[in-house]
């Protein structure tokens, strides 16, 4: 995907975290004009020697070859891990303002640019960011600010994106708007994957 938006003509930046040892990655980027940041998480050692330990172990088990009890396995072991992982991208500041560097705000801006002149997107930015307002699409608005569920009860509103925060669940379930949810951290994937199960939602993951 990032070789085919490079070569329509796009500065690609491909962010690559390493959660578990990835192997055979030479040659699959192709395009010399991406940038890549490969980024190693604080626990990645033991991320290996974890992977070492148990992936074997399963692969060769009556485990996995059964399908009910290999799902409770390997996810409650992926989710341990997964949840660490995303905790330190989630408060990894430093990060944060390298990849805000490489404006990936703006591609997300120009993405609902190219939506139908009748499609208008609010977007909660807590962040005042003059310039970048500026460069906005006229169908995207900031806010610093929401009225939630006034907002989910407007007849208007058609789709809800979130990152899966209990409370916002519970009052797009309530207000019945159908949901985009994309969790970063914790509990948010419990909560993305219920309501979407009860058919309130599409979950990213």
């Amino acid at each position: 995907m990032a070789d085919v938006i490079a070569d329509h003509g796009h500065n690609v930046t491909l962010f690559q975290p390493f959660h578990i040892a990835m192997k055979n990655l030479d040659g699959l980027v192709k395009s010399k004009n991406i940038e890549i940041i490969n980024y190693y998480l604080d626990h990645y050692e033991e991320l290996l020697k974890s992977e070492a330990d148990n992936f074997s172990v399963l692969w060769d088990s009556h485990l996995f070859n059964n399908p009910v009890l290999s799902s409770f396995t390997m996810s409650k072991m992926f989710m341990e891990k997964f949840e660490k992982t995303d905790t330190q991208l989630y408060l990894d500041t430093n990060l944060h303002a390298e990849l805000k560097s490489r404006k990936f705000d703006v591609a997300i801006a120009e993405t609902f640019g190219a939506a139908p002149f009748y499609v208008t997107f609010i977007w909660k930015y807590e962040k005042g960011d003059a310039e970048f307002e500026k460069r906005l699409p006229k169908n995207v608005h900031f806010k610093k600010w929401i009225p939630q569920p006034a907002l989910l009860s407007d007849k208007r509103m058609k789709v809800f994106v979130t990152h899966g925060g209990l409370g916002s669940t519970m009052e797009i379930a309530y207000t019945g708007k159908p949901a985009l949810m994309v969790p970063i951290f914790g509990d948010r994937y419990q909560i993305a994957r219920m309501l979407a199960r009860h058919g309130g939602a599409v979950s990213q993951i």
